[in-house]
């Protein structure tokens, strides 16, 4: 047990503060603003665009956000939009028309969804990664608190309050994210931060180097002059006390300077190409190449390597969010109102019990059995409430889909934090994100599209079921080229 990493630290409680009221911000609105929006005078179909332009803000932003996180300073991205998310809270107070609503939730969607991106970036460096699946697990909660809470929390300030009760909720939560992220020391874990520091003194350090290193091969120089100097002397005497001997006075004495030249010219040559050997070696220690890869257009928004992954959780989230965007009216259908009003309270104790565990077995068991249960989970369950709609099979699709995309989008986080290069971690989030939020934002407008009179929303379900179970393969299939 002492071995063990801790998860339990302040930095992980200002992240799961952060993570935590940013998402009830999203839930509580989320819930509350079509019947804003219907107050304002507009139909179903522009109250579901008031609600559908939030996803395709954050959408936006998280593109940005992955390429501007693995360049930029994680604490400049996520306190600009998280000040970005709390400022649009404010602007709801003076929306008067459905085109300002609009252009509020738009904004609103840009401040979430890079907020969020910067948040789970900084767990990724944050968490400790021998229990990293565990640890994710337990941050998650923040959003599955999120999800039971925060619906249920705007219902009744808006029941009681009006619009400007939920305004005030969202306003209070999104500060509180906000000073959550002020407080944690960000740059202590980018690593941009923490590499310019060691370069800078890196680079200090090498001048030190080379200044003695310099000085030193003057001093070997001097050294070796003076040696040379000496010698010459010593062998100019014996010389002259010799042609002093020799009759041939004259010709000996010519011959002596020109000897004496050529070993002088000698010398000067070989302590030049000394000097020019040492200025070469510390050229080649100086350069030092970085074997940086050049990324391609693609490559700057997504992180390849986890778009299988990506795509797999993708067609499980067209699962929740038939849930999401249709249970009211599906219940009302099939006259279930009651047993539905429980569902995202059950999925959000499940989620508390479950995540935690889940994110263990991942740890010991490796990630294909969690990925396995969570979609043969879902797929059963949306099958369920679509052919035997009653009371036991709401809470059975509750319980499936919180093993389902509720565990199911933790444990690929963990997967593609994981898997990816500790530079493009960023980008591995924001891929996972991107296609979240595009299934989740367009979603609802492609299963509404097999609602009829004579159905009614049963298809919707059915659909949901085949396409989760359709994940499986591919999820497979991912997870082995991710093995390989």
């Amino acid at each position: 047990m002492g071995n063990k990493e801790r998860i339990f630290t302040k930095s992980f409680f200002l992240l799961f503060g952060g993570l935590l009221f940013t998402s009830l911000v999203m839930y509580a609105l989320m819930s509350t603003v079509t019947e804003f929006a219907t107050s304002l005078g507009t139909n179903a179909t522009v109250a579901g665009l008031v609600s559908g332009i939030y996803i395709f803000g954050g959408l936006c932003s998280r593109v940005y956000s992955g390429n501007a996180l693995g360049k930029k300073s994680w604490r400049k991205i996520a306190l600009t939009f998280l000040t970005i998310h709390f400022l649009a809270c404010l602007l709801y107070f003076l929306v008067n028309n459905v085109i300002f609503l609009i252009i509020v939730r738009f904004i609103h969607g840009v401040g979430f969804g890079a907020s969020s991106n910067s948040i789970i970036t900084l767990a990724s460096a944050v968490l400790p990664k021998q229990r990293f699946g565990e640890a994710f697990g337990y941050l998650m909660l923040g959003t599955t608190i999120a999800v039971g809470l925060g619906p249920y929390v705007s219902g009744i300030l808006y029941d009681n309050f009006s619009s400007v009760g939920c305004f005030v909720a969202a306003s209070a939560f999104s500060a509180t994210a906000l000073i959550c992220m002020f407080i944690l020391d960000i740059n202590k874990y980018d690593p941009k931060y923490s590499k310019s520091k060691k370069e800078k003194s890196e680079v200090i350090e090498v001048k030190v180097i080379q200044d003695n290193e310099i000085s030193d091969d003057i001093t070997i120089i001097d050294d070796n002059k003076e040696k040379e100097e000496i010698k010459e002397r010593k062998n100019i005497k014996e010389k002259n006390s010799k042609t002093l001997e020799d009759t041939e006075i004259n010709t000996n004495v010519g011959e002596d300077i020109t000897e004496r030249e050529e070993i002088k010219e000698n010398e000067e040559t070989e302590i030049k190409e000394n000097n020019k050997e040492n200025e070469i070696i510390k050229e080649k220690e100086d350069i030092k190449p970085e074997n940086k890869k050049s990324y391609g257009i693609i490559e700057k928004v997504f992180e390849i390597g986890a778009i299988p992954i990506s795509f797999t959780i993708a067609l499980t989230s067209l699962g929740y969010v038939s849930i999401l965007s249709f249970y009211r009216l599906y219940a009302d259908e099939v006259k279930l109102t009651s047993a539905f009003s429980w569902f995202f309270i059950l999925y959000s104790v499940v989620l508390v019990i479950s995540r935690p565990i889940a994110g263990k077995i991942q740890d010991k068991n490796g990630d294909k059995l969690i990925c396995v249960i969570g979609i043969i989970a879902q797929s059963v369950g949306l099958a369920l409430i679509a052919h035997i709609p009653n009371t036991i099979t709401v809470l059975i699709c509750a319980v499936c889909a919180a093993l389902g995309f509720g565990t199911l989008n933790s444990a690929a986080t963990a997967i593609v934090t994981r898997k990816a290069p500790k530079s493009r971690s960023s980008y591995a989030i924001s891929t996972l994100f991107i296609f979240c939020d595009a299934t989740m934002g367009f979603g609802p407008a492609l299963l509404g599209s097999f609602v009829s009179a004579k159905s009614g929303y049963a298809p919707v379900y059915y659909i949901s079921s085949v396409i989760t179970i359709v994940a499986l393969p591919i999820c497979l299939l991912a997870l082995r080229k991710k093995n390989n």
